[in-house]
């Protein structure tokens, strides 16, 4: 028989075979491999086998299989929206909270790490800034996106509530101006974006809507109160203000990004 002969010959018993022929074959293959591995490997203990067995026969059954896989992936999603803010906060207290309690002026910190480590050559410095500064906007940004910095009608302790009211400019002040070394350190425009924020707290973008600066005598009122504004027009309020606005502006000329433009649009 030459090969022309052997391959027509084999090609008319392929055609003979089924549909299934070659699973059957690879079954039988691992079914042989089975009895070898029985006869030739000697296994101490069954037990942990088994565990992985009863686990896969639950996994893929038909009747248990689904609703196993829709409870972890429920998990699995609680975990992502939810359950992962409890290492955020863990990590946030471990990270951030230099002190007990966060009072007034906290943008001095992030600012004083930043300004250091640009002038020392540290990045770690810098990165620490940066990252206590970025947590201090997260803990003092309203719902709709507005600075609401903490009240000193009991601050903001560890672990506790924050306070609402009574806010303070000097608060607007020392965050803006943290943000706008953040810029000049990263170029990054988020920063000129939350120093605008922090501005506009003086004009009326505030939980209360009021604004504290007094386009008649040039001042700037000492707070926002439960009730409106403390109409009290003191220095330490002013110059807050007034810095707050020189900074701002002193930025503009070095960027040339127009204030005028609405947050929406500078997005």
């Amino acid at each position: 028989m030459n090969n022309k002969q052997i391959f027509s010959q084999v090609e008319k018993i392929r055609r003979g075979l089924d549909e299934n022929f070659r699973d059957r074959m690879v079954m039988d293959i691992y079914s042989d491999v089975e009895n070898i591995t029985q006869k030739t490997v000697n296994i101490g203990s069954q037990r942990k086998y088994d565990f992985d067995q009863k686990i896969d026969r639950i996994l893929t059954s038909p009747v248990l299989g689904l609703p196993v896989m829709l409870i972890l992936l429920g998990v699995a999603l609680w975990v992502t929206i939810v359950g992962a803010n409890t290492p955020s906060a863990l990590l946030a207290d471990f990270l951030f909270w230099i002190e007990d309690m966060l009072a007034y002026d906290n943008g001095k910190i992030p600012h004083a790490l930043i300004m250091s480590g640009k002038w020392l050559q540290r990045g770690d410095m810098i990165e620490a800034g940066i990252r206590s500064l970025d947590w201090l906007i997260q803990i003092q940004t309203n719902k709709k996106g507005q600075f609401s910095p903490i009240g000193n009608n009991g601050w903001y302790p560890k672990n506790g509530e924050k306070a609402r009211f009574d806010q303070q400019p000097i608060e607007a002040q020392s965050v803006l101006e943290a943000c706008i070394e953040a810029y000049k350190i990263t170029q990054d425009k988020k920063w000129i974006i939350n120093a605008r924020r922090c501005l506009e707290w003086y004009l009326g973008r505030n939980d209360m809507n009021l604004s504290l600066y007094d386009y008649k005598t040039g001042g700037c009122y000492d707070s926002i109160t439960p009730t409106g504004i403390n109409r009290n027009q003191g220095a330490e309020s002013t110059l807050a203000c007034l810095l707050s606005f020189l900074n701002m502006y002193s930025l503009d000329n070095i960027t040339e990004i127009d204030l005028g433009l609405k947050i929406s649009e500078s997005e």
